[in-house]
């Protein structure tokens, strides 16, 4: 037992390396990307309070995108009023502020609405779906995802159909 909460602890140790690496070099990267259209990697902004699924988010991701993250809603809105990124993979059920709530803030207001947001849940249900849409969600991708599926639906919504 005590094996695994040392494998645990290692993991959530390099889950938080991954993190503040990816934060501090999507940093110029960002603001290159909000100046200079098109000359950089697009940033993407992965938000979920369980960190497997954010380093999950990030080993699919890095290669083609800068990745920030966050793990809840009220530490995404201010990674996006910093960073503004081009995309927003959100989960729903998160502590503090959860996604659809970050999702209608962000289609409400005028600075952020065109970013797009896909949700990234576990809800399978027709009215989850619903429930999203409504909040102004743009896709809508079911955990366990695959990364391909993953990655492919995110360069649709960054470059448009192939």
């Amino acid at each position: 037992m005590a094996e695994t909460a040392e494998t645990v602890g290692a993991t959530k140790a390099a889950v938080k390396t991954v993190k503040t690496v990816k934060t501090e070099s999507a940093e110029p990267v960002a603001s290159e990307a909000a100046g200079a259209a098109g000359t950089s990697r697009k940033t993407v902004l992965a938000v979920d309070d369980d960190y497997r699924v954010r380093h999950l988010l990030v080993m699919t991701l890095e290669g083609a995108f800068a990745v920030l993250t966050a793990d809840d809603g009220e530490s995404c809105l201010a990674t996006i009023r910093e960073h503004r990124p081009d995309l927003v993979l959100l989960d729903i059920d998160m502590p503090v502020l959860d996604g659809l709530s970050v999702c209608r803030l962000l289609k409400a207001n005028p600075v952020t609405r065109d970013i797009p947001v896909l949700i990234v849940s576990a809800r399978c249900s027709e009215e989850d779906v619903r429930r999203a849409r409504e909040a102004g969600a743009d896709d809508y991708v079911l955990k366990p995802f695959s990364p391909i599926e993953l990655l492919k639906r995110v360069r649709l919504r960054l470059d448009g159909p192939a």
